[in-house]
């Protein structure tokens, strides 16, 4: 056979709706095969990107970051799958939580495509499932089509809200912890008034616990809140071990004062900055791998996936050398290299670029 001739089309479902094509390129497809491929699925009506040939191609190995971090989350008991989900449609704006998306799928599927792409990336842990993807999938809880997944899809089965403000919430006067320019902007959105009621800190990749350690504040009278999301009134607050009941009074605070708040467990990097952090760190490894254009990975996500904004486009809006910052201290604090910088963001981190800036 004349492998320069061999080239793939790979359609999503449903087929007549979805506007991707990703168009697979061997080692040895010849350009002009390519070019015609191309040609052919624009003729079609479709919108094509090129991509190297791999497990997973573009799409699937890249969608692997967002179902298998919200996994590590629940996993580590930080939270539950309802509040994650919450969290990254009302934070990040994407149209379904991770879990919500894997029992649509069904479970039985993303377990096997997340361990084929695994296996065939050679064990690399930023691409490693966890326990409980496997447990639910030897269960049979496999979502939707079974009944029951992570969620019971049961007839007048419930749905998690986001909590209100209670009817008489508390008001704080805080101390800050560490100056901080979301704390800054925060402090106007609230318009608080300084005081000594409870310490606040907006740790960048860090938990609670690790912030406190490291400035010498008390962990039982300090909260730590996420503003990556302040931009669309919502906010996640976590406190160390012991906290939980400041965090929670905290929370109804700023419920009161019009935002979305979500409390969780401690954990490096809350659950937004870890999950948005690893979507575009991956994605960062795409281009530099190879797999696609930095460009092309953004417009396949949000044609097939329906993401918000791409990979890289995550990178720029969290900014290259906090994205950096993030990464480097969920490396750290976990010890594990699920959480390495990708060279790609890395160099350009570095060196003030641009995440599309071409090597």
């Amino acid at each position: 056979a004349n492998k320069a001739r061999v080239c793939g089309l790979h359609f999503f479902n449903p087929v007549p709706l979805m506007k991707l094509v990703e168009v697979i390129v061997g080692p040895s497809t010849s350009a002009e095969v390519s070019a015609r491929a191309t040609a052919l699925s624009k003729a079609i009506g479709k919108t094509p990107v090129t991509v190297k040939d791999g497990p997973g191609f573009l799409v699937n190995l890249q969608g692997r970051a967002y179902a298998l971090e919200g996994l590590a989350i629940v996993q580590e008991g930080v939270t539950d799958p309802g509040t994650v989900d919450r969290i990254m449609r009302d934070a990040a704006g994407f149209r379904m939580g991770p879990f919500e998306l894997m029992d649509l799928t069904g479970i039985d599927v993303n377990y096997a495509a997340t361990t084929f792409i695994y296996e065939g990336y050679q064990h690399d842990p930023r691409l490693k499932t966890t326990t409980l993807h496997a447990l639910m999938a030897n269960a049979g809880r496999f979502g939707r089509k079974t009944g029951k997944g992570f969620f019971d899809h049961s007839e007048g089965a419930e749905v998690s809200a986001s909590p209100a403000a209670s009817a008489n919430p508390p008001s704080f006067s805080p101390k800050i912890g560490e100056a901080s320019a979301d704390l800054d902007a925060l402090g106007k959105d609230v318009g608080w008034n300084e005081g000594k009621d409870f310490t606040l800190i907006a740790p960048i990749g860090e938990d609670c616990s690790t912030a406190c350690a490291r400035l010498g504040l008390d962990p039982k009278t300090t909260v730590a809140v996420d503003c990556t999301a302040r931009g669309n009134m919502h906010l996640t607050v976590m406190a160390a071990p012991g906290g939980g009941a400041l965090a929670a009074q905290v929370a109804d605070w700023l419920r009161a004062k019009g935002f979305k708040v979500e409390v969780i467990k401690d954990s490096p990097g809350f659950v937004l900055q870890r999950a948005l952090g690893m979507i575009a760190n991956l994605g960062c490894e795409l281009a530099q791998i190879g797999v696609g254009k930095p460009e092309d990975i953004d417009l396949a996500m949000k044609l097939a996936q329906n993401y918000p904004k791409g990979p890289m486009e995550i990178a720029e809006f969290l900014g290259l050398q906090k994205l950096h910052a993030i990464m480097l201290k969920l490396q750290e604090i976990t010890g594990s290299d699920r959480y390495r910088p990708a060279l790609w963001l890395r160099r350009r981190a570095q060196l003030g670029l641009s995440v599309y800036e071409a090597d």
